[in-house]
């Protein structure tokens, strides 16, 4: 889905600084667009029932946190973030709960697939790096100072005016 958002570099830093010496105006998690604009929660609860049906798990909602987490994400769907806010925002969704099973695999889905339009650039080996080091740290499995520390490390370059799908 081209959204027809432009992405480019943030006037602010990321809260986790730059590894290594690296500069902060390099870094990618700087990339700033709508990443979730075009995914609305029906969006999301469809990423999980395809989830759910490859583990063979039951589909459903957690009652205690499904509608909460249905508004948060509908409210600011259209919010222009960092790319380093988007994965946070999708790791506090994972947290949220809002379905009975898979909510890591869900959220880190979508994670991975803007991953992918992002580094697009990257040889396939890079990416596919890219793309597990983006799941796991939404996932919960990679700490945030790694994964900030390994996306500063990439030397990618921003876009700093094309258009890109955001999936």
């Amino acid at each position: 889905m081209n959204d027809g958002t432009k992405t480019g570099p943030a006037e602010t830093p990321h809260a986790g600084g730059c590894a290594r010496g690296g500069g902060l105006a390099e870094s990618p998690l700087q990339a700033r667009a709508a990443f979730f604009e075009d995914w609305g929660w029906e969006s999301i609860i469809a990423l999980n029932r395809g989830a759910c049906e490859r583990g063979r798990a039951q589909h459903g909602f957690n009652s205690e946190s499904q509608e909460a987490s249905r508004r948060v994400w509908e409210a600011g769907r259209g919010d222009i973030v960092t790319l380093d806010e988007a994965f946070k925002k999708l790791r506090e969704f994972h947290r949220r709960a809002p379905f009975l099973f898979f909510n890591g695999n869900t959220f880190a889905m979508l994670g991975a697939g803007i991953a992918k339009v992002v580094f697009s650039d990257l040889p396939p080996m890079r990416m596919r790096e890219v793309v597990s080091i983006v799941s796991h740290y939404i996932a919960g499995v990679v700490y945030e100072e790694d994964f900030i520390a390994f996306m500063d490390e990439l030397n990618f370059p921003l876009p700093t005016s094309p258009e890109r799908s955001m999936l």
